[in-house]
């Protein structure tokens, strides 16, 4: 007997959130307040364009404004530091979202030393990873590595005591990721590109998290019946159609690998996990600079 694997709801997670973002952004504008975010782009690079379409239409249906700062491909480092300084004075502004990577800017210098804490929705200052680190419930997570999470969650996957294998060892994905699943009393294995045999580390995972650049990386050498697969990876392609050239989304995963284990995430499908999650830390900050309790509105 064939025994088919679990295809994770993606979309019904990312629309329970955006559904309480919705409540909750309208109990705040009976007030008279409207969440507000601030997205700062350099340049106009595809992915970048894609991810602001997206952030655009979820913060329209969770009644979150958005406010898009475009700077020039090649703007200097301190005009970019002015404008972050800028956004985080702007007490209309309840939070800032940075595009990353930054091609010639010193994220480290700009972003996590100069953008406000309690405006940072996805955590890329220093203070609000160190508390992930510390397991202080206070600031924010990064949005793509609390998707992730709360797929687990959705699903009652229990990951105490689990084995979990992360493949991506980056500031928004893997580091974080691990230290919330390790307070969570999971064994996690952080992988990267020089990790050696990283196929029998995968395969032996429990829970499998990917977070890759590259498509159809995974085989079925690296899972097993037993594995709850995760895919955060997103790459673009171009594929041609009768109706002509479209843009899909792809995962890191090939087919024969996605039929070969217990459970797996769709690609596309954390990632409108992760757009909700960014609008719902934005009325988050929006509570707090606000000074209200937010406890019966998430």
């Amino acid at each position: 007997m064939i025994v088919m694997p679990q295809i994770f709801d993606c979309k019904a997670v990312a629309q329970k959130v955006k559904q309480q973002c919705s409540q909750a952004s309208a109990a705040l504008q009976s007030q008279g307040i409207r969440p507000k975010l601030s997205v700062i782009r350099v340049g106009a690079k595809g992915p970048d364009l894609s991810y602001e379409r997206s952030i655009k239409n979820v913060m329209a249906a969770a009644g979150v404004e958005v406010a898009v700062r475009e700077l020039p491909a090649d703007v200097s480092q301190e005009d970019y530091i002015q404008l972050i300084k800028q956004e985080n004075e702007d007490a209309s502004v309840n939070g800032i979202l940075a595009f990353r990577p930054l091609d010639h800017i010193d994220e480290g210098v700009a972003i996590s030393d100069c953008l406000s804490a309690d405006k940072d929705v996805d955590a890329s200052t220093t203070e609000n990873l160190g508390r992930i680190m510390m397991d202080d419930p206070r600031g924010f997570l990064p949005c793509t590595a609390a998707a992730l999470a709360l797929v687990l969650e959705e699903n009652h996957i229990d990951v105490d005591g689990k084995n979990v294998v992360v493949v991506n060892r980056s500031n928004v994905i893997g580091k974080p990721l691990c230290m919330m699943l390790t307070h969570r009393n999971a064994t996690v294995t952080l992988c990267h590109t020089h990790t050696k045999d990283l196929a029998a580390k995968c395969k032996a995972a429990d829970i499998l998290i990917l977070g890759l650049t590259r498509t159809d990386v995974i085989t079925e050498d690296f899972v097993g019946p037993h594995t709850i697969l995760l895919d955060a990876t997103t790459v673009w392609q171009k594929q041609e159609t009768a109706d002509g050239t479209k843009v899909v989304t792809k995962g890191c995963c090939t087919e024969a690998a996605l039929a070969a284990c217990a459970a797996y995430t769709p690609v596309p499908g954390i990632g409108g996990i992760t757009t909700a999650l960014l609008a719902k830390n934005v009325i988050q900050a929006c509570l707090l600079q606000h000074d209200l309790d937010g406890k019966d509105l998430f």
